[in-house]
């Protein structure tokens, strides 16, 4: 088996990806819990936009980015970088859970 392998199987690995799915969930409810009603409406006009054949919408990046130009307070205190993919997805998540929608609904 090669090291790679014997790693992913490690409990040092295994201890890695569980706190990191702990660090995503807190993230995303502080998010929840936080974000405005615009901010959410402005999430969700961005990434889903009119629907699936809308061109105006943004990928996660655009996200992050459009979302730290407009609400760089909120940004700053949040740990929100212009342009982070993984922040976009959690902002894209956080907003879409709010929503009670799911990502058929033109979320991914």
């Amino acid at each position: 088996m090669s090291d790679f392998k014997e790693w992913i199987k490690s409990r040092e690995y295994q201890e890695l990806v569980e706190t990191m799915r702990k660090a995503e969930e807190e993230t995303i409810k502080d998010l929840e819990d936080n974000l405005t009603q615009d901010m959410v409406a402005d999430i969700r006009e961005w990434r889903v936009g009119e629907g699936p054949d809308d061109m105006k919408t943004h990928s996660w990046r655009g996200i992050a980015r459009l979302f730290a130009e407009k609400y760089s307070e909120f940004s700053a205190n949040h740990g929100i970088q212009s342009g982070n993919q993984i922040y976009g997805m959690w902002l894209c998540d956080a907003a879409m859970n709010l929503l009670k929608q799911k990502p058929e609904e033109g979320w991914n």
